[in-house]
């Protein structure tokens, strides 16, 4: 799917990415500005793909010539060959498209927010557990971790 990419989110910048709307990831400029940012903070990094994919895995034989008719078992057989192979092809042109390279960097995007906003309610209600302890009296904090 597309380019790989390598995510590092950084906590420092978990407040400007809670506070991105919903709306901003509808369009494709906005899009293009919030992925070039996360490429600017380095909390995105493009890994340079192989070509891999542009290899054959497997080289479907040809059919040697005979003069009688195939099987229809080797038919069948030829069949599929040829269709995973136009799949082998379709799939890397398919990934590689624009509506993929956009979709790609919204779902990022969407991952970064997701990220930013859990990491947020996390350490909120941390807080709000140690608060509530650091208010009970020593013996109930004492018998609370016993049981």
């Amino acid at each position: 799917m597309g380019l790989p990419v390598k995510t590092k989110w950084s906590d420092s910048l978990n407040l400007a990415w809670i506070e991105e709307k919903n709306h901003t990831v509808a369009s494709r400029e906005n899009v293009a500005n919030l992925y070039s940012r996360l490429l600017s903070a380095r909390e995105v990094v493009v890994v340079p793909s192989s070509l891999a994919h542009l290899v054959s895995r497997q080289l479907v034989p040809l059919p040697d010539y005979s003069v009688e008719p195939p099987s229809i078992e080797e038919l069948e057989h030829q069949r599929n060959a040829l269709l995973k192979g136009q799949l082998a092809l379709a799939r890397p042109m398919c990934s590689d498209s624009p509506f993929s390279a956009i979709l790609q960097q919204r779902l990022i995007i969407l991952q970064r927010i997701f990220y930013a906003i859990s990491t947020r309610y996390e350490s909120c209600l941390l807080y709000c557990v140690c608060s509530v302890y650091s208010f009970v009296p020593l013996n109930l904090q004492l018998n609370a971790s016993l049981t």
